[in-house]
């Protein structure tokens, strides 16, 4: 038969603090003289649950040998709200009740399961803070162009340095590797080198990179004497730039830093930050731009994805609407090979044709941009409008949360509740910045594509897919067979 359980902790034996046969008799007058067994912790913390008896405790329980559970105060068997809630959370699993004596909380009662709700709403509160404690901390972090930690680039060594009053490790040039780094730059920007044949002239199988670490070396802004130049650079790719421009001054390197959806590709800034970093830069930044530039002209590594054509997935069927497959080299209508009796195009086209057409439109479409040098991202008004829109939300959040601290409880739940309904709104204003961000193709990147085209019969289909999938939407078949192209930009 299940029993009673009474459970009692004491951290030390001080004047102030009630003892543990004290905490027992309280319990025993909830009791009303039924048995029990009592599991007692001297000397420990309520700070966490590593306790050997309030682990024996759990362990019966989870062997329904505990009915009921007595506690002196709730702070006697958890002062962690996580740790009580998923304390609870298995008491629920159970079977099992639980009783302060003092509090008179009681979970077989409905006030009992209020509290404990309120208890569950806390401990929210407390995973949500801890949370966002540790994002602004990363955040302050790279605010103050501090170090994030990853393995230390080549040419660099770390020592120890006192940053905004902080000690924190910073880079240090490495006299004996900084030659290489300088001999890697000074290799790669000339004219028909590749990533093998500097990998050959700086060591071959010896060569202190591989080929896949010389890319991201490459890519690097760690290496570059980082100026305005190179400001603009990231700024025209949409990367949130920390520092203020006057820090570009050229006397130091940047730290990158990525987000969760960030992506480790040569070829994408989604995501990224950049700050300046307190070591010095090595790489002028004309090379270093140069090399950049470069690597985005460079085919994409293969995805080992078998593609017959790269306008896979972008060609439709003006009739129906529905996308066309590619059938023994030529495209049909997937309605009509569904025999969903589609009416248009009633015979295919070759492949080769339709891609050597839309190479020509893309050429044609793209062309203009070869002979633009510097440019900057697109502006959308109506992200500029949503950004103001959310700075506006974001202030009254702010401003509701500072009222918590001089609010009597009636006007904290009112607070509780706008902040909630602002956060939502929040929420769905940074999602539309998102999706808005995302139709705004920068001119950069057109630039880049336009230079790609030069070298197109040299690209894999993977790769002419992701480029024609930067400004290209679909390519259309009408009744009449003409060939209607929707743009991305």
């Amino acid at each position: 038969m299940p029993y009673n359980a009474v459970y009692a902790r004491q951290s030390a034996d001080k004047k102030d603090s009630i003892s543990i046969e004290s905490q027992i008799d309280f319990c025993k007058y909830e009791l009303k003289g039924e048995e029990y067994k009592t599991y007692i912790d001297r000397g420990y913390s309520g700070k966490n649950t590593e306790r050997p008896s309030f682990q024996l405790l759990m362990e019966d329980i989870r062997r329904h040998e505990i009915k009921r559970v007595f506690v002196y105060k709730l702070d006697r068997i958890s002062r962690s709200i996580l740790d009580f809630t998923n304390m609870m959370n298995e008491f629920q699993s159970y079977g099992v009740e639980f009783i302060s004596s003092t509090e008179k909380f009681d979970t077989s009662t409905p006030m009992g399961r209020a509290m404990l709700n309120i208890c569950v709403v806390f401990a929210q509160l407390e995973r949500e803070t801890i949370q966002k404690r540790l994002v602004d901390s990363v955040h302050a972090r790279m605010l103050k162009g501090f170090r994030l930690g990853g393995k230390v680039p080549l040419g660099f060594k770390t020592s120890l340095a006192k940053i905004h009053g902080v000690t924190t490790s910073m880079f240090t040039p490495d006299a004996d590797t900084i030659p290489v780094i300088k001999k890697i730059f000074e290799l790669y920007e000339k004219p028909g080198m590749s990533y093998k044949k500097v990998i050959d002239q700086i060591g071959g199988d010896n060569a202190p990179v591989t080929r896949n670490g010389l890319v991201f070396l490459l890519i690097n802004p760690i290496y570059v004497q980082a100026d305005l130049n190179v400001y603009r650079f990231f700024q025209a790719r949409g990367v949130n730039i920390i520092s203020p421009p006057e820090e570009f001054t050229g006397e130091h390197g940047c730290y990158l830093y990525k987000s969760k959806e960030s992506t480790h590709s040569a070829h994408l800034f989604k995501g990224m930050s950049l700050a300046i970093a307190p070591s010095a830069g090595i790489i002028p930044s004309s090379r270093w731009i140069a090399c950049r530039n470069k690597i985005l002209a460079n085919p994409l590594y293969q995805s080992g994805r078998s593609i017959k054509s790269w306008l896979v997935g972008k060609i439709y069927c003006g009739k129906c609407g529905a996308r066309m497959k590619i059938v023994k080299k030529r495209t049909y209508c997937s309605s009509k090979n569904n025999q969903k009796g589609c009416q248009g195009l009633n015979h295919g086209v070759l492949i080769e044709e339709v891609e050597a057409e839309a190479y020509k439109v893309l050429k044609e479409k793209l062309t203009p941009f070869l002979n633009v040098s510097d440019a900057a991202p697109v502006i959308s008004p109506e992200v500029n409008k949503l950004k103001i829109e959310l700075g506006k939300v974001e202030q009254e959040i702010d401003t509701l949360v500072s009222s918590l601290t001089q609010a009597n409880p009636t006007l904290m739940v009112y607070i509780n509740k706008k902040v909630e309904e602002l956060d939502k709104q929040r929420l769905a204003i940074e999602r539309r910045i998102r999706e808005k961000e995302a139709e705004v193709i920068p001119q950069q990147d057109r630039i880049t594509v336009a230079h790609m085209l030069g070298q197109w019969d040299e690209l894999s289909n993977e790769v002419k897919r992701q480029i024609a999938s930067t400004v290209l939407d679909s390519v259309v078949f009408n009744d009449d067979e003409q060939v209607e192209y929707r743009w991305k930009i």
